[in-house]
């Protein structure tokens, strides 16, 4: 025990003043166990529980201590506080990442299949997801990790990584809102190949259908993660700019770029083994949406129709 900078031990204590004595006996009967086989010691850094070197202290002093338990058989020493628990935290979220976006693209593989009738749709889908989740965090390492942007913003320079947290908290959304994008898109592009429109046409039909509303609808969502950039915390600023970076990657690259040529590459594997409509001719056809109103009612007619030629008309 120290008391004032000085050590104490059990000699040293009989002659404490009394007012001394009992501090010496609080302290012990706070850090030592009842029979005496246990004892704590406190251990003061110069690094936040939670800051830069908190983690890598962790391991060294963890390390230190396994090298002294071989030298001292018999006993048993272990490292405890917030700088630990906020270790071993990180270190059981990072490790189970890996399982849960295994165990969440396995998941939606199966329902795709489900849904399509594809073998290949199922891989497409996973790929596209991984690789929006590659990009975004790129771009948040490429921010928060490097010297990049210093320059701009030069507060980053008192920062160093992300947060943990960050990272299954915007996983989640970001393969959420993938998934929901990618459905909405092949629902409409299986729509118009159904329908009899070649797989080029209707890949073409899909992505000029949908694309207004994947764009409006990840603008939105951007704008409405963007409030979070105004937050004082840097927990909540990490987490926009992940979210951010991973809907206008989705919107602007992966579901108007990256989707419809893998689909072009792919054009009639896309499909298998589901049995499709037969087409006239490599180029496929228009797509023909017809509004008929009449008082009091609305009907209307989806469907391709062909000229005289033989060709199709819009």
């Amino acid at each position: 025990v120290w008391l004032v900078d000085e050590r104490v031990d059990w000699n040293s204590a009989q002659h404490l003043p009394p007012k001394l004595r009992g501090v010496y006996r609080k302290v012990v009967n706070t850090h030592v166990s009842a029979d005496g086989m246990a004892a704590a010691l406190q251990v003061h850094t110069t690094t936040l529980p939670r800051g830069p070197g908190a983690a890598p202290w962790v391991r060294s002093v963890r390390s230190l201590l396994a090298a002294w338990e071989l030298r001292h058989p018999g006993y048993q020493a272990v490292l405890a506080g917030g700088a630990t628990e906020a270790y071993d935290s990180r270190a059981a979220v990072m490790d189970a990442l890996p399982r849960y976006l295994g165990a969440v693209l396995v998941g939606v593989m199966f329902i795709i299949f489900f849904m399509f009738g594809s073998f290949l749709l199922p891989f497409r889908l996973a790929l596209a997801i991984l690789f929006t989740l590659a990009a975004t965090f790129g771009v948040v390492v490429l921010v928060y990790q490097t010297p990049l942007f210093h320059a701009i913003w030069p507060w980053l320079a008192n920062y160093e990584g992300v947060c943990y947290e960050v990272i299954p908290m915007a996983s989640c959304v970001a393969v959420a809102l993938g998934i929901d994008y990618d459905i909405f898109l092949i629902s409409r592009v299986v729509e118009y190949r159904m329908m009899g429109l070649s797989d080029s046409t209707s890949i073409t039909q899909g992505v000029a259908r949908t694309g207004g509303i994947i764009t409006g609808a990840g603008i939105i969502m951007s704008l409405a993660f963007s409030g979070l950039f105004f937050s004082e915390k840097l927990f909540h600023q990490q987490i926009a700019l992940t979210l951010v970076t991973s809907v206008l990657l989705d919107t602007f690259i992966v579901r108007t770029v990256l989707v419809p040529a893998l689909m072009f590459i792919a054009k009639s594997m896309n499909w298998w083994p589901r049995s499709v409509p037969e087409c006239d001719d490599g180029s496929g056809g228009e797509l023909v949406v017809e509004f008929e109103l009449t008082p009091g009612a609305t009907r209307s007619r989806t469907g391709i129709d062909s000229d005289a030629d033989g060709g199709y008309s819009s």
